[in-house]
């Protein structure tokens, strides 16, 4: 009888170790829809904001935050992915307007036009993040692509990359030739001057572009961390506004900062400093 017990609670432990093994997640995750890459962001524990006498007033208190592990995409939403959602979905000519700025239909637009019915991305631009993207235009591809965009404590633990006290997804060293900033759009006639998405080094979690190239929309409403803190210029745009993260091609090695915020209206689709570009999360 002895024996037989022994086999048995011998067995369940095999299954129970088995079924740990079989359910753990993988590091890497392909989205089989819009073939991007998703790299697995562990659980944790960070400080959020800026400490005293550092960054915006809404940058502040400094606080502590968990997160659960998730998925993120290694690299913003292109050109190319954006135009394959939208011949996926057929959205009708007034519903693509409230999402996303087509080349040669609206001003300071992304590298996507519409050409005998098709929506194609410029050639050269296919690899360029997709920008003139509204929050709806955002959450649209997220549903399609079975995704969703990152909360504002999701971004900003995952663009520091398991760094603590550092500025920027890399460290405290300067942006230069570690992002995409600093540079001007003389004209909404002429592309954006943003790069190849993943054209600099990944930070520790393996994500590119979480400073610089592209805005990118974050699915949290603009809220100050603790009521009483002091009003700044972005203010007007707390009423619904949603927060961007990330800095762009346009913005000051301050703005790249990993705890810098920015909120815009949601509605909104054509910006000329911030891009308005997004990347995709998934849950385990």
């Amino acid at each position: 009888m002895r024996t037989v017990l022994s086999f048995l609670l011998a067995l369940v432990v095999l299954v129970t170790l088995s079924g740990s093994a079989i359910s753990a997640p993988p590091n890497v995750w392909h989205n089989p829809i819009d073939g991007a890459t998703m790299v697995l962001i562990p659980a944790g524990a960070f400080m959020m904001g800026s400490a005293d006498g550092q960054g915006d007033s809404d940058e502040k208190p400094r606080h502590e935050v968990t997160v659960r592990s998730f998925y993120m995409a290694t690299v913003p939403v292109t050109n190319a992915q954006f135009a394959t959602f939208l011949n996926a979905t057929h959205p009708k000519p007034a519903a693509v307007k409230s999402m996303v700025a087509l080349r040669g239909q609206m001003v300071r637009p992304t590298e996507i036009r519409l050409v005998k019915g098709r929506y194609e991305a410029t050639p050269g631009y296919q690899d360029h993040p997709v920008i003139a993207v509204s929050y709806a235009g955002a959450q649209a591809y997220c549903r399609w692509s079975k995704t969703r965009l990152p909360s504002e404590e999701e971004w900003e633990y995952a663009a520091r990359g398991g760094l603590t006290d550092k500025m920027y997804p890399w460290g405290n060293e300067s942006p230069d030739g570690r992002a995409n900033f600093g540079r001007a759009w003389s004209s909404g006639k002429k592309p954006a001057p943003t790069t190849r998405v993943g054209s600099f080094k990944p930070n520790g979690y393996g994500l590119y572009d979480m400073a610089g190239n592209t805005g990118q929309w974050t699915s949290s409403a603009y809220v100050y961390y603790l009521p009483g803190n002091a009003v700044d210029l972005r203010a007007p745009f707390s009423n619904g506004g949603r927060v961007l993260r990330g800095g762009s091609w346009y913005d000051s090695p301050f703005e790249l900062r990993t705890s810098y915020r920015v909120a815009y209206p949601p509605d909104l689709v054509s910006n000329f400093f911030n891009g308005l570009g997004f990347r995709c999360c998934r849950d385990l």
